[in-house]
């Protein structure tokens, strides 16, 4: 064989060698390749999957957590509430059981001015004491205080005392020497008996409840004054009739014989000096019950003569079986608020009914 051709050919075969060899390395590669990228595929496809159960395990977790904290939350909303509910049921029980608050005080306006001057000397007692009631519902408590405030009130005459006292530093140190102070200096020496004097000489020339007030606001400038006394100078003081029937009833307190009386007055004076349909008529007056209603004279039988009229003989028997009106029936039947014509309650003879059906004969 020619050498150039067994060169040749083994170039050839060399050449196919390589060629083969190149696709085995070739296919080689390729195979280690897709099992690399398989094998990183397959760790990939772990790794989502770990990574998937981890987030869904975290996911777990975390709704669970959100419940536990929702449960949380809850119990103490109701542990909340269960504690406000007791703090109410306490704080209502203790307001049910707590006493009432005691009323305030209305503040009183501030007393008058006091000057000192005589028309005013009778007056002290009264001054004083609206001072001191104003002190002590607008809760002036001091004594200095009181002192002060009391003095701010004072002007003219009594003014100038009080700017003595501090000039000469004799002010009074309590309220209660203050009015000593004063009444020693601005209070006439012979005020109570000037008030008892017109006490005893106090007279009712006008109703009896304007002499009743009158008599009590004299009362109110004598200390000390009883009550009996005060009923005994009202009573002295009454017009005579008054003054007799207050005493027939003998009351009990001043305040019980100025009713009396005053209902006597308004039945006695007041009714009658309002005009009657009797007023112009000639013969009896109408509250003078023993009066002869009818001309007739009763037979020897007791009764009336039988020739009148029945509405006569009625009215005649009626009048025929009322007793005689005696003085002293009279005062029974003022006591007893009774008509003197009738002898029933809830009116005067001038508004009789039995009188109005059954009127006089003349």
């Amino acid at each position: 064989m020619d050498p150039q051709a067994a060169a040749a050919q083994t170039a050839e075969a060399a050449a196919a060698a390589l060629h083969a060899a190149t696709a085995a390395a070739a296919a080689a590669q390729e195979t280690a390749a897709q099992r690399a990228a398989t094998a990183e595929l397959q760790a990939a496809t772990a790794e989502l999957q770990a990574a998937s159960g981890t987030a869904a395990q975290e996911a777990a977790a975390a709704a669970q957590a959100a419940t536990a904290a929702a449960q949380r939350t809850a119990a103490a909303q109701e542990s909340l509430k269960a504690e406000v509910r007791q703090m109410v049921a306490a704080q209502l029980a203790q307001a049910r059981n707590a006493p009432a608050p005691a009323p305030r005080a209305p503040k009183l306006p501030p007393p008058e001015i006091f000057t000192g001057a005589s028309s005013e000397r009778g007056n002290v007692d009264q001054w004083l004491f609206l001072v001191e009631t104003y002190l002590t519902t607008n809760g002036f408590v001091d004594p200095k205080v009181q002192v002060a405030t009391a003095a701010a009130y004072l002007r003219g005459p009594a003014l100038a005392w009080w700017r003595n006292c501090v000039q000469t530093d004799t002010k009074p140190a309590t309220l209660a020497e203050f009015g000593i102070t004063l009444k020693a200096n601005f209070q006439p020496i012979n005020s109570i008996e000037a008030a008892r004097d017109r006490l005893a000489n106090m007279r009712q020339t006008g109703t009896v409840r304007s002499f009743a007030t009158a008599l009590r606001n004299a009362a109110l400038e004598i200390p000390n004054i009883q009550d009996d006394e005060v009923t005994d100078r009202f009573i002295r003081g009454l017009k005579p009739a008054t003054q007799r029937e207050v005493r027939m009833r003998t009351p009990v307190s001043f305040a019980h014989a100025a009713e009396m009386a005053e209902r006597f007055d308004s039945m006695m004076y007041h009714h009658s000096r309002r005009p009657t349909p009797f007023a112009s008529a000639p013969g009896p007056q109408p509250m003078e019950l023993g009066a002869v209603m009818h001309n007739r004279q009763p037979t020897n039988r007791g009764s009336w003569d039988r020739s009148a009229p029945p509405s006569e003989r009625s009215n005649n028997r009626t009048q025929l079986d009322r007793p005689k009106l005696t003085p002293e029936l009279r005062q029974q039947l003022l006591r007893d608020g009774k008509c003197f014509y009738c002898r029933k309650t809830g009116h005067l003879a001038i508004r009789c009914p039995e009188r109005r059906q059954n009127p006089p004969q003349h």
